[in-house]
């Protein structure tokens, strides 16, 4: 990807179809399987019905996207990933804040536990969304967002640090 060679973030506009990746195999520099993201970057589709990034981990048996310490901002809108293989244990997804989450049509094909107001119930996904952090989404917590905020990172980050420990644990 030639955006982790200029130094910043960067914008990539990637526009309508379905874009497959073929080549098979596992590296960290954006040559094999997955696509490597080493640099802060924002992958800008044309809507998530019409741009398709599919990894495809049949054959390059690895994950769509990769994205390394060094991007420290990474905003993904506008398109789907489908179709990589998980090849970590480490991988996570952390979804946080939100007031008019909308959470449950990020997730079409699970059931995703939700309050009367789309919000999630609880701070770690299981079975299908074992690896998915809710942050922020607690509004009914004493002491303020922020606060709430703050704990349930430090939360996520101790539960991801520790490693696969089974769905659902915190």
């Amino acid at each position: 990807m030639q955006a982790n060679f200029h130094p910043g973030p960067d914008v990539i506009t990637i526009p309508r179809g379905t874009f497959t990746l073929t080549r098979k195999g596992g590296d960290d520099q954006d040559v094999l399987g997955d696509l490597d993201v080493t640099d802060s970057v924002t992958l800008d589709g044309a809507g998530s019905a019409r741009t398709v990034i599919d990894g495809n981990g049949t054959v390059t048996k690895d994950r769509v996207l990769e994205i390394f310490p060094t991007a420290t901002v990474t905003t993904v809108r506008g398109l789907t990933l489908r179709g990589g293989l998980r090849t970590a244990t480490f991988d996570a997804i952390v979804l946080a804040t939100g007031y008019r989450a909308g959470i449950a049509a990020l997730f079409p094909a699970s059931a995703v536990p939700v309050d009367a107001s789309g919000l999630p119930t609880q701070l770690v996904g299981t079975g299908a969304l074992a690896g998915v952090y809710f942050v922020g989404f607690d509004l009914r917590q004493a002491g303020g967002l922020l606060r709430t905020i703050g704990q349930q990172a430090l939360a996520v980050a101790a539960r991801i640090g520790a490693g696969p420990a089974g769905p659902g644990t915190p």
